[in-house]
């Protein structure tokens, strides 16, 4: 996805296109106040009574609905979308798109980038963790992380009044992202060009202090299908369509590059 020698923006004013999303919640406690009156006792004194009904309300958190066993194989049947020309730099959101079009959302690449991408320029205050560093329609911009893409997916679902969710999976292992994928689920993983070596260094240093490791060759992908026993991955990558890697290598670049992944379920 990205090619180019680092930059470092240091305290540049920030610019960026930010989704403003506020989540509503609902009172987990409601309170009734009910009032009667002119209940008549001996037909000369009126008592009022004040009736206080406390009713509690439970939710039952959605959770992703995940097979028990892990079969050999799974495949998934996920029409790919390119990053060019639109957005060069623009793997992660991407791989979100075509994750969303997968579940049916009629939305395009741009706009996911352009009113749901939390974009700065603003090195001083912010990491990957935190948003897209650049613009994903330059070919300048840096990239961004899974809660980036968490946060993304979640304003635009909040849009369209359905109970998906997206859920950040950076740590898990490969058994649990083949269960993922095997129940229904593609993922956005972040891996290497090419499955190329990872190799980082410093990208640049916040105003706290803190170090945003950066590497050359990050790139996401959406991995929609395995097969053990072929040692065989099927990912839609948003630079070369539908391919497949091999198994092995696949999850060891994604292991060097810190397990980083999502998904909506």
């Amino acid at each position: 996805m990205k090619q180019h020698g680092l930059l470092l923006f240091g305290g540049v004013v920030a610019t960026f296109l930010f989704c403003a999303c506020t989540a509503s919640s609902d009172p987990l406690v409601s309170k009734i106040e009910q009032e009667t009156s002119d209940f008549p006792v001996q037909q000369t004194k009126q008592i009022t009574t004040t009736i206080q009904t406390t009713i509690v309300t439970t939710t039952t958190e959605r959770a992703p609905q995940l097979l028990e066993t892990v079969p050999e194989r799974a495949v998934l049947e996920v029409e790919p979308i390119f990053q060019n020309p639109e957005l060069p730099t623009g793997c992660e959101i991407t791989s979100l798109t075509t994750l969303l079009q997968y579940l049916g959302f009629e939305v395009d690449k741009v706009t996911m980038a352009n009113d749901y991408l939390f974009c700065t320029y603003d090195t001083a205050k912010y990491t990957l963790e935190d948003a897209y560093i650049g613009t994903p329609d330059s070919d300048n911009g840096f990239g961004c992380y899974a809660p980036v893409l968490v946060d993304a997916a979640d304003c635009y679902l909040q849009t369209q009044n359905c109970e998906q969710k997206a859920i950040d999976l950076t740590g898990s292992r490969e058994e649990t992202i083949c269960r993922y994928v095997a129940s229904g689920y593609p993922v956005v993983m972040w891996i290497t060009i090419g499955l190329y070596d990872m190799y980082e260094e410093i990208g640049w240093t916040t105003e706290n202090g803190e170090e945003v490791m950066w590497c050359e060759l990050e790139h996401c992908v959406l991995l929609h299908g395995y097969d053990k026993e072929t040692n065989t991955v099927y990912v839609c990558d948003p630079l070369n369509g539908d391919v497949t890697y091999e198994m092995e290598r696949y999850f060891q670049i994604y292991d060097d590059m810190h397990r980083r992944a999502m998904t909506i379920y």
